[in-house]
């Protein structure tokens, strides 16, 4: 089977390309306009000045969790929360840490030791963990999140499987409540242009 670059040959693969990472840039911003390759501070300078911080306001799915999760600690709900990248994890610890609110993260980083220890503490009988950070493959086949009842997928991957993967985590033996799912996007945010 010849692969894509074989059949377009050096400049067509390098025009895929270009258009692989527009939509990668594309993407990233729709997550979090941190994740683009633009500075913070220039991406700052392009909304008016507002009563949220930059972090929150730059970025629709973070103001709409920001309502939410408020809500859902009230209510004595735990959350996992999947993105596809380990970058916007990083945007979301400092998010939390601003909030004050208790987490776990576990990504492809985690040693497979330090994964059951996390998977353990946030399962706990009266675990001080709200939420728990979960990169969506890392979290994938063998992870027992049962204590969660609220699956917030960030961002979505590529394959749609991988995300019913996701939200099996809290669908496990022992789940003893409704688990709720919610999936954030952005709409309208890009035209893709489908060749028919």
């Amino acid at each position: 089977m010849k692969r894509v670059e074989d059949n377009l040959g050096s400049i067509g693969a390098s025009k895929a390309r270009s258009v692989h990472n527009s939509v990668m840039e594309h993407r990233n911003i729709c997550n979090h306009p941190y994740l683009s390759q633009l500075h913070a501070e220039e991406v700052e300078n392009w909304i008016p000045k507002h009563y949220l911080p930059p972090i929150i306001r730059l970025c629709g799915k973070l103001e709409m969790l920001d309502r939410l999760l408020p809500k859902l600690k009230a209510t004595d709900h735990r959350v996992l929360f999947f993105s596809t990248m380990t970058r916007l994890l990083d945007v979301m610890e400092e998010y939390l840490h601003w909030k004050h609110y208790r987490y776990l993260r576990l990504d492809g980083h985690t040693s497979g030791g330090d994964r059951g220890a996390l998977i353990d503490k946030f399962n706990q009988q009266d675990s001080p963990f709200f939420i728990f950070l979960l990169s969506i493959r890392a979290g994938g086949v063998g992870v027992n999140l049962q204590a969660a009842d609220t699956v917030i997928i960030f961002d979505t991957d590529w394959n749609p499987q991988v995300d019913l993967q996701a939200q099996a985590r809290a669908h496990r033996i022992g789940q003893k409540r409704d688990v709720l799912v919610l999936r954030f996007e952005t709409v309208s945010s890009f035209p893709i242009v489908l060749c028919r």
